[in-house]
Parts: structure tokens; sequence; C-alpha cells
């Protein structure tokens, strides 16, 4: 798999496991975004994986994850980040 295209239709998913695919770029990731019901991902052993500051990036991205490759979000993890709706 090389896109999400079209999961944002998915309303109430609540966990997805795309590891070992060929998702390469943040902005896959941002279909996720109206998701909020997701609370566990898993995008390992994807290109996307390898890139500088990649956990940081989907943590701030998804603020109702809980789980991201098989970890714990930490509170820690979210320092910085600012709930868009309120």
């Amino acid at each position: 798999m090389r896109s999400l295209a079209c999961i944002e239709k998915l309303e109430r998913l609540q966990a997805f496991h795309a590891s070992g695919n060929r998702l390469a770029e943040f902005w896959e990731v941002d279909r996720f975004q109206d998701l909020n019901f997701l609370m566990e991902l898993s995008l390992m052993n994807n290109p996307m994986t390898r890139k500088p500051q990649y956990r940081q990036n989907i943590v701030k991205k998804l603020i109702n994850l809980l789980v991201l490759d098989s970890k714990e979000v930490l509170p820690e993890e979210r320092v910085g980040i600012v709930d868009p709706t309120g």
C-alpha cells in the first residue's frame, strides 16, 4: 500500500495496522486527523518511519492517539502540542 486514500470514510475506526507497506510521506497521516475514535496506529516498517522526528510528527497530528507502533503515547510526548478544539 502506498496511499491511505479514502481511509477518512471509516469514521469509527479505532485501530489501524499498516506495517510493512510503502507509506513514505507524513501527509498521508493527515487523512486520519478527523477520525476521532482512532486510538491505535501501527506504521512500522514503512519508509516514513525512517524520517527524522517520525514519532513526534505522528503524535502531533493525531491528538487522540493512545498507542503508536505498539508503544503507548506518553503525556510528555504531547508537551507543547496545542489542542485545536480548545
